[in-house]
């Protein structure tokens, strides 16, 4: 389920419509979406939330 999560980041405009949802700096997001960085599990239920509302 991560690697869906992380795929939606992948998009500039979705990834900073979540930062603002969730209040995760950007570029952590960018680092995740690129398999730089592991995001927390509570932090991949927020994103998995706010994807699911900017969808």
């Amino acid at each position: 389920m991560a690697k869906r999560i992380y795929v939606g980041l992948q998009d500039p405009r979705v990834a900073s419509d979540v930062a603002k949802r969730t209040g995760i700096d950007l570029s952590k997001l960018q680092q995740a979406a690129a398999g730089k960085l592991e995001l927390s599990s509570k932090e991949l239920e927020s994103v998995e939330k706010a994807l699911a509302r900017s969808r």
